[in-house]
């Protein structure tokens, strides 16, 4: 029981850190009606994949990364005015840098305690919570950088080299 209400929360916390990563770079649509459910229809779309790939008895499939983003972008187009290509290059920063971040962690844990998984006891969710709070730091980071505080920022072409970069800096 624990298990899946810590999935849900972190799956929670992806979905925070997934909207304000777009809304850090796309302006949103005037959609008045739809922002009201925004947040929920995120978050569906982030857990129904997971939750179809954890009855699978799947951890981790390029599968869930394709199905991840069939569903989310279609949001996207719905809730921020872009380009096709722009929204596309957004959601593959975001997920890669949020796949980083995770990964990052869990390999220095694996490289100084020679073990890379453990059982979900109680240092494993404090752990993952650690590595949450990462992510969302590292998002907060993100938007402190680019996030103008009044006015949408342009973005420039040496300026999309560096986001295109930002994965690898999380490693």
């Amino acid at each position: 029981m624990l298990y899946y209400l810590f999935s849900c929360i972190v799956i929670l916390i992806d979905t925070w850190c997934c909207l304000y990563f777009l809304d850090t770079f796309l302006r949103k649509k005037d959609v008045d009606r739809w922002n009201k459910v925004r947040f929920l229809s995120f978050y569906i779309a982030l857990f129904l994949p997971s939750w179809i790939f954890y009855l699978l008895g799947i951890t981790f499939n390029w599968y869930k990364v394709l199905m991840v983003l069939a569903m989310v972008f279609p949001l996207e187009v719905l809730y921020y005015q872009a380009s096709k290509k722009q929204l596309f290059f957004f959601w593959i920063l975001f997920y890669s840098t949020a796949i980083l971040t995770e990964w990052v962690p869990i390999a220095i844990r694996g490289w100084l305690f020679g073990e890379l998984y453990t059982d979900a006891g109680e240092p494993e969710y404090l752990f993952a919570a650690m590595i949450k709070l990462l992510e969302i730091v590292l998002m907060l980071l993100v938007r402190r950088i680019w996030k103008s505080p009044n006015e949408f920022q342009v973005i420039k072409r040496r300026e999309w080299w560096m986001l295109a970069a930002l994965p690898m800096f999380c490693m």
